[in-house]
């Protein structure tokens, strides 16, 4: 945290038991905007009441039994639940197997998940250099290209991208190439 200060140290604690809670929210987002296109808006409301209570009970009982962690706790409960619901509520509304939605999910998901966690072990070997804001940057400017790199590999080798994503892809590096190849604007005269 050293490009945003001291004293934010004690955040750690409740980002890392957020993100889990919003990993999910982001995965059934997809699956929401998918619904909200197709005019099946009551998945999404469902989806809102049911996280909404979950959330009350569960941040009470969170913050009783374990204080400002439990209410970090029951929050990212009730975004799984919530997610896990809607996950489920969406193949049944759309006539799609779980079996077929597993297949496509569990590959890339396992394959980022190993890439995160390669990232985190090269910013813990960079940890020293986290000290100053420029290595905080360098640290993590690394670990995520590493990341880039072995996860696109990954998915690459275990044919999990199809021609489409390989566009897509190809498109990105060729404007991240073009970003970086020296302009040749116009030259003067020597009139």
């Amino acid at each position: 945290f050293a490009w945003v200060g001291k004293g934010f140290e004690s955040s750690v604690v409740f980002v890392r038991i957020l993100a889990a809670g919003y990993f999910f929210g982001i995965v059934s987002g997809i699956a929401s905007s998918m619904t909200a296109g197709l005019g099946k808006t009551m998945l999404d409301r469902n989806y809102g009441l049911l996280v909404a209570v979950v959330n009350i009970f569960a941040i009470v009982i969170g913050a009783v039994l374990f204080g400002p962690v439990g209410v970090a706790v029951g929050t990212s409960f009730s975004l799984i639940v919530g997610a896990m619901y809607f996950i489920v509520a969406f193949h049944r509304t759309m006539n799609i197997s779980t079996r077929r939605i597993a297949n496509i999910f569990v590959k890339p998901v396992s394959i980022c998940a190993a890439g995160a966690l390669f990232a985190r072990e090269i910013i813990h070997a960079l940890y020293p250099m986290s000290f100053s804001r420029t290595g905080a940057a360098v640290s993590l400017f690394v670990a995520l290209f590493l990341d880039l790199v072995i996860v696109i590999s990954a998915l690459l080798a275990l044919k999990v991208l199809d021609s489409y994503d390989i566009g897509i892809i190809r498109r990105i590096v060729q404007k991240i190439a073009a970003f970086f190849q020296p302009k040749h604007g116009k030259q003067a005269s020597s009139e």
